[in-house]
């Protein structure tokens, strides 16, 4: 008896949950999902919304008396085929409430455009081209993906935080990429970040032309805005032309699938090594797929315990894009609470209407309030907080990540998170970026130039020679002076040896001087060195050379005298001639200090390169070693100094200047002869009526010269 009464209660509980289950209003989500055979595949996110409608079904407190189901249809990726699967949706019955997707911008800014002449409410999970931010044209679109633009604020504050201040960028010509670059561009010139070129490529092309524009500008911090099939092509591109390596930095999107690079792809001819060689070590940034933290979400589950959940549902398959299956998870969530809070705020007002009410003409007005509860959204969700501004994007959390080589595999790792809040946290301050040649590229060959001077060790040589040679004058001067009055030493002019000897030393110490440079970094100083040096030495080869010349004189004037009286040359004579050359030297001297005094200027004359080096103690460093100017050695530096790149812009100024002046001198002697040439045959001509014309040739282009260091 007793387990016939246990029988019935067990018949009678199933029988009250199905007829609470039969008495349930089901809710119809129409949904596009891209399951493959376009530019992207996302059908690992079907089974992360399917995991959230059997959590949310199965949640008491979540639409008691309602049913979530969705019907959904495949886009491919493409605009045509997601158009059409939104029509079959919309005509289908029953009536779809709203509209989760598309995953592709390229699907969701049609469906948008359409969707809101059915008064559809849509939410997209994947969706982040800028232009969907625009409400005027898309008036009732939502998204729970953070935007392409989102990107930039982690992007620029990683070239900041590295000292890049020169970058360049190349996009696909897409409307997802280009708007998002445009801003990109702006957000790169409001922080003082150069932009050495912006290089766009048409879909499926090989961007020969701009990766070599962009190895012409020098450009080694490259921004990628693409797809991966477009990316494929492009590092292909960039290994032929020697563009990757230690010298470059590529910064990519992060959502691009697991080993996209070695995707079979008839229109790559390059190998799986030298692609792999190609883009290893490039930064990726992307939003954060799954909290990293262990708080529980919305759902009741932690995001390892959704994850888990997830890999039971898809037994463990690797389905493509299963990532990203995290934000179909939360959207369809951000849905349900959408849902519930409506139905509470209707029956609360004592309304008769319910959701189920919903039709595409809006009749009972359930479309401003989907939207009102929209805006108001904000909870935690797998994927991280969940909130919409005032354009229906979402605030997010950005990953920054480095692919790496572990083991034999290259995988992209991830080292630091974005906050909304403008913050970079790193998950390890030790472990960072890593680079090849454990050196942090440069952003450019920053130049530096340096003043040749006189080696250490021969001004040392030379300084010594001098001084030892001022030393013996002296002791000369001394003997000399001494033994004036001994027969031979009074024969020789003590008094014009004397003089002979002071030059000397006067000669040794301009050498002395002349080397003082490598110590002057005052110009005052080293303009009065520069004037002493010159006096010392035009003075001291004037008494030297000058007392030499007399004494020679003398004994010149004696010995071929053919008269047979006897002319006596006296010292006093020779002192004459002395002072008049001094006077010369004087006059000279002191005329050139009053009317255009010696100054320091600094001058940069077209060099020679003779030698390069790569400095052992910095493999980033090239020392260029010069010849034909005054700045004999010019080395690329890791430290550069603001004034350093604004005179490598006034000389890239001056350097233009010049080409276009000599293009014009080119262009005027061109007409000059052929003016010439018309006159020659009007004169050879009778005076019979002629008309000569004289045309105007335009000379051929000509490039600059340039100097470009690479390692």
């Amino acid at each position: 008896m007793s387990m016939f009464i246990l029988r019935i209660s067990t018949l009678l509980v199933l029988f009250e949950i199905y007829a609470a289950e039969a008495s349930k209003v089901n809710l119809t989500i129409g949904a596009l999902f891209p399951m493959g055979g376009g530019v992207w595949d996302g059908s690992g996110i079907l089974p992360g919304v399917e995991l959230a409608l059997q959590h949310i079904n199965d949640n008491p407190s979540i639409l008691p008396n309602y049913t979530l189901r969705m019907e959904w249809k495949d886009t491919q990726c493409d605009a045509g085929v997601g158009m059409k699967s939104f029509f079959e949706l919309l005509y289908e019955k029953p009536t779809k409430i709203v509209l989760l997707g598309a995953a592709c911008s390229i699907v969701s800014q049609p469906v948008a455009a359409t969707a809101q002449h059915w008064n559809l409410v849509q939410l997209s999970y994947a969706s982040a081209s800028d232009t969907l931010s625009n409400t005027d044209r898309f008036k009732y679109f939502f998204r729970i993906f953070p935007t392409d633009s989102g990107l930039n604020a982690p992007r620029i504050e990683l070239l900041l935080q590295y000292g890049w201040r020169r970058v360049a960028t190349i996009h696909q010509t897409e409307d997802l990429f280009a708007r998002g670059t445009d801003l990109l561009i702006s957000g790169l010139e409001d922080k003082g970040i150069k932009l050495l070129t912006s290089e766009s490529v048409e879909p499926g092309s090989v961007p020969t032309n701009q990766l070599s524009n962009i190895k012409k500008k020098d450009g080694r911090i490259i921004l990628v805005s693409m797809y991966e099939d477009q990316a494929r092509l492009l590092f292909c591109e960039a290994y032929k032309q020697g563009l990757y390596g230690q010298k470059y930095v590529y910064l990519l999107p992060g959502w691009y699938t697991d080993g996209w690079w070695i995707v079979s792809d008839h229109n790559i001819d390059c190998t799986v090594d030298q692609m792999k060689e190609a883009i290893e070590g490039y930064i990726s940034v992307e939003s954060l797929l799954l909290s990293r933290d262990d708080d529980v979400t919305v759902s009741g589950l932690t995001p390892l315990e959704y994850l888990d959940a997830y890999n039971t549902l898809t037994n463990g398959s690797d389905l493509s894009a299963e990532a990203f299956a995290s934000y179909g998870y939360d959207a369809t969530w951000v849905l349900a609470l959408m849902f519930h809070k409506v139905a509470i705020q209707l029956e609360r007002s004592g309304s008769s209407v319910r959701i189920e009410d919903f039709d595409y003409d809006n009749t009972n007005g359930l479309r401003e309030l989907f939207i009102d509860a929209l805006n108001s959204t904000n909870f935690l969700g797998v994927t991280g907080p969940i909130s919409f501004n005032e354009n229906g994007d979402r605030f997010g959390i950005t990953k920054i990540e480095q692919l790496r080589e572990i083991g034999n595999e290259l995988v992209e790792t991830t080292l630091g998170l974005y906050y909304p809040t403008d913050e970079l946290g790193w998950l390890n301050e030790s472990n960072k970026f890593e680079f090849k040649g454990g050196v942090i590229p440069l952003d450019a060959a920053r130049v530096m130039f340096e003043q040749q001077r006189i080696s250490t060790s021969v001004y040392i040589i030379f300084s010594s020679m001098s001084s030892l040679g001022v030393v013996l004058v002296c002791l000369f001067l001394a003997f000399n002076i001494k033994n004036r009055k001994r027969k031979l030493i009074k024969l020789s002019s003590p008094s014009i040896n004397n003089i002979i000897a002071v030059g000397c030393a006067l000669s040794y110490l301009s050498a002395l001087l002349l080397g003082l440079d490598r110590i002057l970094e005052s110009p005052d100083a080293f303009v009065n060195i520069c004037r002493a040096r010159m006096w010392t030495l035009c003075i001291g080869f004037t008494l030297a050379f000058g007392g030499l010349f007399t004494k020679t004189w003398r004994v010149y004037f004696v010995f071929t005298n053919a008269t047979k009286r006897r002319r006596v040359i006296k010292d006093s004579h020779l002192f004459l001639c002395l002072f008049v050359l001094l006077v010369i030297d004087i006059v000279i001297l002191a005329s050139w200090m009053v009317l255009d005094p010696p100054q320091r200027t600094t001058r940069n004359f077209t060099a020679t390169v003779i030698a390069l080096r790569i400095n052992p103690i910095d493999s980033r460093v090239v020392i260029t070693t010069m010849i034909g100017g005054n700045n004999g050695v010019k080395k690329v530096s890791p430290e550069g100094s603001d004034l350093n790149n604004k005179l490598k812009e006034k000389e890239a100024l001056i350097e233009t200047l010049k080409s276009t002046l000599e293009d014009k001198d080119e262009e005027i002697a061109d007409l000059q002869a052929q003016l010439q040439k018309a006159k020659s045959m009007w004169q050879e001509q009778s005076m019979s009526s002629s008309i000569v014309t004289v045309g105007k040739s335009s000379p051929e282009p000509r490039e600059n010269g340039e100097c470009e260091q690479q390692l």
